[in-house]
């Protein structure tokens, strides 16, 4: 069941016709089947329900969703198996994650791993090109085994992202940092500097790749 009109934390749900829900909380999934949070049930009027995502809420989005039982209202995670059913009928292949310090990398058919969710700029504690630097040694440390975390260059960042709605986010263009900004169905590639990161700091978006060494 798709969740929607999400104000981080809360989202609504709307309820299908004769449908009694007997659980009041449960746990919402993202598009790729990874758990982003619990949540629970605050109100219900009519065919909808006002609900409250009560840990993680900043990976909340219009394309999360729940998975309802056979028993209306139950909640339950998906099964373990290779694909996942998504609403309206979708398949999705099961993959493999490495969360650390709160992020999740999503591993990808060449080998790599990628952020499900862009990092925001602002959870860098010293916003600065040595600052994400040392952001980034620290995840790899934080790994436990060896590894490598980079920026992806621009031209991955319009393979890998596409953005249906408008987004700021920060790569490498021959080297150099620059920002990849969408909007609509256009993008373009923009030189950055350290004050505008400051300054867009809860705008622009950080997609981060891990390789394994």
């Amino acid at each position: 069941m798709k969740i929607s009109d999400v104000r981080p934390p809360f989202f609504l749900l709307d309820i299908p016709e004769n449908y009694n829900w007997k659980n009041k909380s449960g746990v919402i999934y993202s598009k790729g089947g990874i758990e982003v949070g619990k949540f629970k049930i605050l109100d219900v009027s009519g065919n909808k329900a006002l609900c409250e995502c009560i840990d993680h809420s900043a990976d909340l989005n219009n394309r999360c969703y729940i998975e309802v039982g056979h028993d209306p209202g139950t909640i339950q995670k998906p099964e373990e198996q290779s694909a996942i059913k998504m609403p309206g009928g979708e398949s999705l292949v099961r993959s493999e994650i490495i969360k650390i310090r709160g992020i999740r990398f999503v591993k990808q058919k060449n080998e790599i791993f990628i952020t499900e969710n862009p990092v925001p700029v602002s959870m860098v504690p010293d916003i600065s090109f040595s600052g994400i630097d040392n952001f980034m040694e620290k995840i790899e440390a934080g790994y436990g085994k060896k590894c490598k975390v980079n920026y992806f260059g621009s031209d991955e960042i319009k393979e890998y992202f596409i953005q249906e709605e408008e987004m700021i986010m920060l790569g490498v263009k021959n080297g150099s940092p620059v920002i990849v900004l969408f909007s609509g169905a256009g993008f373009r590639v923009n030189r950055v500097s350290e004050k505008i990161l400051s300054k867009l700091k809860y705008e622009i978006y950080i997609p981060l790749k891990l390789e394994r060494l």
